[in-house]
């Protein structure tokens, strides 16, 4: 099964001249004034873009079962705006299949940590059918857009605000995979539906685009 897909979602490919200084970096602007093909450019990106802290309580159990896994997602990131205004341009983001809505949307990792980590807001959005975007089911699962949909209206929405920007290249990861010593939620595998599903929810964002 195909765990991985390359995917450059061009949201909106920018002209050549800067009227938004403020959020461009010189190289960038250089890339604009030279007309350098997109494959000769080099590009800021992060891994696991949507990423917010693992809750210390449940990164203890972690660390308890596999240290260097512990490690290894020891980290956050600033939210999807914040990454595109210092000047990234290449994002991943993790899907996972929830095609009736709810799958995740009561991690152990709340009875781990004895509090509730989502908010009202967030486990609504969770609840709701569509692609979830996430980390680890059950342990690392708080994100700066719980739907896949969300993430890219939020990046639609900052490229409409900054018209003139470079391409932005996504990299979706498709997770199926789960932690096994936590007895917790085992995700769906995508298959031909999935996949076209997909497809929709990145024609319907790009179609948001001014």
């Amino acid at each position: 099964m195909l765990n991985r897909i390359g995917a450059t979602l061009c949201i909106i490919v920018s002209s050549v001249n800067c009227a938004h200084g403020n959020i461009k970096s010189s190289s960038e602007h250089a890339v604009q004034q030279q007309s350098v093909r997109f494959n000769h450019a080099q590009f800021l990106g992060s891994h696991n873009s949507y990423k917010k802290a693992v809750h210390p309580t449940v990164l203890t159990l972690i660390t308890s079962h596999n240290p260097k896994l512990s490690r290894q997602i020891n980290y956050s990131h600033i939210d999807l705006d914040a990454q595109l205004d210092v000047g990234l341009r290449h994002l991943e983001i993790d899907v996972l299949v929830d095609d009736t809505g709810g799958k995740y949307a009561y991690p152990l990792a709340e009875k781990i940590a004895g509090s509730r980590l989502l908010d009202k807001a967030e486990r609504q959005q969770l609840l709701k059918p569509g692609f979830k975007v996430l980390h680890i089911p059950d342990l690392d699962i708080s994100s700066h857009c719980q739907l896949f949909s969300e993430c890219l209206h939020q990046l639609t929405a900052w490229s409409n605000r900054n018209p003139e920007h470079l391409p932005i290249s996504i990299l979706l990861n498709v997770k199926e995979s789960h932690i096994k010593f936590v007895k917790g939620t085992i995700p769906e595998e995508f298959g031909p539906a999935q996949y076209q599903a997909l497809d929709r929810v990145i024609f319907n964002a790009i179609s948001e685009q001014s």
